[in-house]
């Protein structure tokens, strides 16, 4: 079944400057870009923000799209979208023009479907390595997701790229064979346990502590009985002067 092509309004736009760009959000425009390999060069558009919104919310960012009002009508997909830091809204976009008998790569999300044995029945957790794969295929052949089945996984199990059951008008593209989902075991938290000193060895403690701090006492009181004697001592008298 063909892809069904959703419409964008579209107008061409004049390059100059970031103060025209601006201008034109301010009027309810939304500054793009079309690329293609068989256009001399990047053609600079304005698009309905509102319009692309709709489409990015119901169909995906893979939709191809007609994109209309322009002097000839492109079909594209939209490669890029550009939000502001702060308000999040859409502030530039860029589009690649497509041939429907040429395919093209793009990446399509995963939807995870079932419950794992391993979940169900030894308490382990899904843990989830990658929530998209690249595919190649037709403009109109691309689908909204990839469906993985992961209710077969036990503990400890995992699936890869390589075990996915494709459409044949669908091709992955990879490197390696990469994880996308496994079972694993709960982490267990880590209890810190105080040591509590045996009771003999406080009362040591305690007495140690004690002796340290008279020390300094009876180096004190020696000081002091030195200092009596000294007194008591007494001074030698000179011979008198004949």
């Amino acid at each position: 079944m063909a892809k069904e092509l959703v419409k964008l309004t579209a107008s061409e736009r004049e390059m100059k400057g970031k103060s025209l760009l601006r201008k034109y959000r301010r009027e309810g425009k939304l500054p793009a870009i079309l690329y293609g390999k068989k256009m001399k060069s990047p053609q600079l558009l304005t698009v309905l923000p509102l319009e692309l919104q709709k489409i990015l919310r119901t169909k995906g960012e893979n939709a191809i799209i007609t994109l209309e009002g322009l002097a000839t009508s492109r079909t594209a997909i939209l490669r890029e979208i550009q939000r502001h830091p702060v308000t999040d809204r859409y502030i530039h976009a860029d589009f690649v023009e497509v041939d429907l008998t040429v395919e093209i790569e793009v990446e399509v999300l995963f939807e995870f479907v079932g419950v794992p044995v391993g979940v169900k029945d030894a308490g382990g957790i899904l843990q989830i390595a990658r929530r998209e794969a690249k595919i190649k295929c037709l403009p109109n052949d691309i689908p909204e997701h990839i469906t993985v089945d992961v209710s077969m996984l036990a503990m400890h199990d995992s699936i890869h790229v390589q075990d996915l059951k494709m459409d044949p008008k669908l091709k992955l593209v990879f490197d390696t064979n990469y994880t996308i989902a496994s079972v694993v075991p709960p982490q267990k938290e880590e209890v810190a346990q105080v040591a509590t000193p045996v009771e003999g060895e406080a009362a040591l403690a305690g007495e140690g502590a004690t002796s340290e701090a008279k020390a300094p006492e009876g180096q004190e009181q020696g000081k002091k009985e030195e200092g009596k004697k000294e007194e008591k001592t007494p001074s030698k008298k000179e011979p008198p002067k004949k």
